[in-house]
Parts: structure tokens; C-alpha cells; sequence
């Protein structure tokens, strides 16, 4: 898989790669591993949500439909 990386991306890369001691390549793989982590719990976050209002929804039809309101 080839991607294209813009000038900036590219610098502030090689800088990250200069502090930390790690080759480019490796600074790239910790990011991208790290923004899919992140990504994921967003991911989990928001399936949790949706389940709390649908079982929001339904406990609020079902107490409609109990009470005869």
C-alpha cells in the first residue's frame, strides 16, 4: 500500500523521528496504530449511545402502552 503524505505531515515526521530515536517509518505505523485505537473507542461510544436510546425509547413505549396513556 503506497499513501501521500503532504510536505508538512513529512516534516513533522522526520522531526518526531529525530527526538524520539525511531526511523520515520515506525513513527508512521505508532500513529496510524494509535488514530485506529482512538477511532475504535469512538466507535464503541457511540454503538453504546444508540443502545441506551433505543432501550430509552422502547422502556418509555412499553410504559405508555402499560398505563394506558
Amino acid at each position: 500500500m503506497e499513501i501521500e503524505i503532504s510536505q508538512d505531515l513529512i516534516k513533522s515526521i522526520k522531526i518526531a523521528s529525530k527526538e524520539l530515536n525511531l526511523n520515520e517509518r515506525e513513527i508512521v505505523a505508532r500513529a496510524i496504530k494509535l488514530y485506529l485505537a482512538s477511532i475504535k473507542e469512538q466507535i464503541n461510544l457511540n454503538e453504546e449511545i444508540k443502545i441506551w436510546e433505543e432501550a430509552g425509547t422502547e422502556d418509555a413505549v412499553n410504559f405508555i402502552k402499560l398505563n394506558n396513556l
